[in-house]
């Protein structure tokens, strides 16, 4: 497998991923089943969290979404409750 290819691939998931979060839109909260897991809210919250993280170590620019840190930063757990979201 080439770096091409590993690249194409990532591209290819993180597409799945945004279609998933686009069929939920309408449910930001719902968990995936019930065996439980992380609902769409918490999960785009904390690559975001993440995203911006990232770009404050690489190239010293501000994380916009700084504040969202106590609810999808690291150690944080998705809650069902749209009230203890914010």
């Amino acid at each position: 497998m080439t770096a091409m290819d590993v690249i194409r691939r990532a591209l290819s998931f993180a597409e799945q991923g945004l279609q998933f979060l686009e069929a939920m839109k309408d449910r930001p909260l719902a968990q995936p089943g019930e065996f439980g897991g992380n609902h769409p809210m918490w999960i785009v919250g904390h690559l975001t969290v993440t995203e911006g993280r990232l770009h404050k170590i690489l190239f010293g620019t501000p994380n916009p979404v700084e504040h969202w840190k106590p609810r999808f930063g690291t150690g944080t757990q998705p809650k069902a409750d749209a009230s203890a979201i914010g």
